[in-house]
């Protein structure tokens, strides 16, 4: 029996969400299917969303200096960030939300609304925030605004890719963070484009994944509307946004992992960069602003 395509795309996370599956089985299941691993996105979300006033990543932010209990999920993302920050000291940062928001990146996307954050938070770092396993606890010690865009969405699509898994084959994508596996059709692999950062109308290349996330970060799509040469990829150390790196792509085992490191890298630096991306099992393709390309051995398995 021959495969079938089937594309659903929704939005969530202020991205457009495009489920691809190539399967023989039948649409009501892959249907069915598609619809439990858009939950994911919705949930995460509801809880980690930084422009909602109600969700419990913002209901946190907004206490200081007492434990506060959370869920697992939330949890989770802020255990993986703050073991992230440690490895990468300080150049991916959750506490990076006032930073943003100063910037100009303060409206929920939904509602058009501007979102409230504290002025004072700006000089907070993750080392203000701390886990208690035990009680599943957070504790602020400095007033800040979280922001896990880095590695929530990043989640969600690990958590949808999960739901998906007994397809032959499928792509789910948000904006430029995607896992793949498996074939579109019998022996025809899904092949990946990563856009050119000074040429929205070209590509770097196109590359054949197959059972791996990949993520890009770059600066060229959400600019400031209020700061000339900031984007929404900043150095919470500097408060400011690198410009050394203007495209990076990872691959990975899982795209939580890999939407951090691409994030981390973007601000590291290249050359630090490529070191995170072998330490953290992962491959890179990392463009600087002079336009030269540097990549980890594996990338793309091996060959451009």
């Amino acid at each position: 029996m021959e495969r079938q395509l089937q594309i659903k795309s929704k939005i969530y996370m202020d991205t457009v969400v495009t489920l691809k599956v190539s399967t023989i089985l039948p649409q009501e299941h892959v249907e069915e299917k598609m619809n439990k691993a858009y939950t994911f996105f919705k949930l995460i979300e509801e809880r980690c969303s930084r422009f909602d006033p109600d969700s419990e990543l913002k209901q946190l932010s907004g206490t200081c200096h007492e434990w506060v209990e959370v869920s697992d999920l939330l949890f989770q993302l802020l255990h993986f960030s703050l073991k992230m920050a440690d490895l990468t000291d300080g150049a991916f940062d959750p506490a990076v939300g006032s930073s943003l928001a100063a910037a100009g990146f303060d409206t929920n996307y939904l509602t058009r609304e501007a979102v409230a954050w504290n002025e004072r938070a700006r000089g907070a770092d993750y080392r203000h925030i701390h886990l208690n396993r035990r009680t599943r606890s957070v504790r602020l010690t400095e007033p800040m605004d979280l922001d896990l865009g880095a590695v929530a969405k990043g989640l969600a699509i690990d958590l949808a890719a999960r739901e998906l898994n007994g397809f032959e084959g499928f792509v789910v994508e948000a904006g430029g963070d995607l896992f793949v596996k498996g074939e579109k059709a019998e022996g025809l692999p899904w092949e990946i484009g990563i856009q050119h950062p000074f040429d929205p109308q070209s590509l770097i290349g196109m590359w054949p994944f197959k059972n791996q996330a990949v993520c890009t970060s770059g600066g060229y799509e959400r600019k400031s509307p209020i700061q000339n040469g900031c984007h929404h990829l900043i150095d919470q150390r500097k408060q400011t946004s690198p410009r050394e790196v203007v495209s990076v792509t990872v691959t990975g085992s899982h795209a939580m992992l890999a939407d951090a490191v691409s994030t981390s890298i973007f601000i590291m630096g290249w050359q630090k960069g490529l070191e995170l991306a072998r330490s953290t099992g992962c491959e890179a393709m990392i463009m600087t602003r002079d336009q030269h390309i540097h990549t980890s051995k594996g990338f793309g398995g091996g060959t451009k």
